[in-house]
C-alpha cells in the first residue's frame, strides 16, 4: 500500500516498476486501493507501460496504490525493496482510463466458460484473472457486421507468471461490437482497461 500523498487529483500517464531482486520477483500487479483499477502490471519482460496518447489513468486526492508482489519460492531470507515510477500528465488528457471486469460463467458443456458484453471503447490492454485448471482462453470482438476478430488466444500459460496483455495500438470498438471472453477448463475473469 503506498500512499502517493496526493492534495488534489492527478493524472498519470505512464508507471515503470523495478523490483529490489529481480531473481525473486516473478510479477507485480497496481491498482488504486480507492477505486480498484487496475493501473498496470510488471513482468520481467515488460517494466514499463505508457498509455497512447491523450489518455490518463485518474488518482484521486488522497489515493494510495496497493501493490501485489508475486515472488518465486527461495531457500534464504531476502529482503525486496522495489521502486514504482509513476509519470504524471503534463496537461489534462482528454481520455479517462476506465475498467470493464467481464467474468466468465459456466456453460452446459463441461468445462466451458463464457462472458460477453456490448461496449463502445478504444481498448489499451487486458489482464486476465484465471483458474489454476484454466487450459485456454479467448478474446473475441464480433463486430456490428457479423465479422470477428480474435483479439487474444492463449493456451498453455504457466500460472506463476500473470501477464497484461497490451496491444501495440488500441482496439476500437464500435456501436453494437460484442466483446467476449470463452475459457476452457476453468474460470477467468477479464478486465479491459478502455478509454
Amino acid at each position: 500500500d503506498v500512499d502517493l500523498g496526493l492534495k488534489a487529483p492527478r493524472r498519470i500517464r505512464a508507471i515503470e516498476y523495478m523490483p529490489g531482486d529481480r531473481r525473486i520477483v516473478r510479477a507485480a500487479v497496481f491498482k488504486i486501493r480507492e477505486t480498484g483499477q487496475w493501473i498496470g502490471s510488471w513482468t520481467p519482460w515488460y517494466g514499463f507501460m505508457e498509455l497512447p496518447s491523450g489518455a490518463a489513468f485518474q488518482l484521486p486526492a488522497g489515493s494510495h496504490v496497493l501493490a501485489e508482489i508475486h515472488y518465486q519460492r527461495v531457500n534464504e531470507r531476502i529482503i525486496d525493496r522495489g521502486t514504482l515510477g509513476l509519470f504524471f500528465a503534463d496537461k489534462p488528457a482528454p481520455n479517462t482510463m476506465s475498467d470493464l471486469v467481464l467474468g466468465a460463467k459456466e456453460l452446459g458443456t463441461a468445462n466451458r466458460f463464457h462472458g460477453e458484453t456490448k461496449l463502445i471503447a478504444d481498448l489499451h490492454a487486458v489482464a486476465l484473472h484465471l483458474d489454476v485448471k484454466a487450459k485456454s482462453v479467448e478474446i473475441s470482438a464480433r463486430q456490428p457486421d457479423g465479422s470477428t476478430d480474435v483479439l487474444l488466444f492463449a493456451k498453455d500459460f504457466p500460472q506463476d507468471w500473470p501477464t497484461p496483455y497490451v496491444f501495440k495500438e488500441p482496439v476500437l470498438l464500435r456501436r453494437g461490437t460484442v466483446l467476449s471472453v470463452t475459457a476452457y477448463g476453468g474460470p477467468v475473469k477479464l478486465t479491459v482497461s478502455r478509454y
